[in-house]
């Protein structure tokens, strides 16, 4: 049917709008009378780190295999999430700025996971397993059933909210 055909979201770069997005815009209304999307998401152009433009007969970037070889695909996410690419601004990528990101934020991480995994071991400590009850809330949330585990028990109100999320999508893809 024709609901189908309607995108919630379409995501490229910001260069793209004026070719990609207009033009299927302009196509859609012209012959269906409707946009073909919801929402569009453009994210920032990654330049090189001398500022322009990545390319292959430059040769002007770290090829990406050996990047996630050498720096890990977290590191590479973390650093591109926390550079202005998700709000629409270009981003001079720099190999030694993705390995800052992984000393500042991945390193310590893993090292206090590995703290904990550790102390936990030794001290015999197991995850235990208790019942997520009825976090129902007014805005049309599920509840959980009394007989559903939880991984763990959640005591602050964001973590009830956020499984209480969860079971909606879950319910909602189930009745889908």
């Amino acid at each position: 049917s024709d609901a189908h055909l309607t995108a919630d979201f379409i995501a490229e770069g910001v260069d793209q709008t004026r070719g990609w997005f207009y033009t299927l815009l302009v196509l859609s209304v012209a012959l269906f009378n409707r946009a073909p999307y919801k929402n569009v998401i453009a994210n920032g152009i990654v330049l090189a780190s001398d500022g322009r433009k990545m390319s292959k007969r430059l040769k002007n970037y770290t090829p990406p295999d050996l990047l996630l070889d050498t720096q890990g695909a977290d590191a590479l996410r973390l650093y591109l999430l926390s550079s202005g690419l998700p709000k629409g601004e270009d981003a001079a990528f720099k190999d030694e700025d993705c390995r800052a990101v992984a000393r500042r934020c991945l390193i310590p991480w893993l090292n206090a996971m590995s703290f904990l995994q550790t102390h936990a071991r030794i001290n015999g400590w197991k995850k235990r397993k208790e019942k997520l009850k009825n976090h129902c809330y007014n805005d049309g949330m599920v509840s959980v059933d009394d007989d559903e585990e939880a991984p763990s028990k959640y005591c602050h109100l964001f973590d009830i909210w956020i499984v209480s999320r969860c079971y909606t999508m879950v319910s909602k893809i189930r009745e889908a």
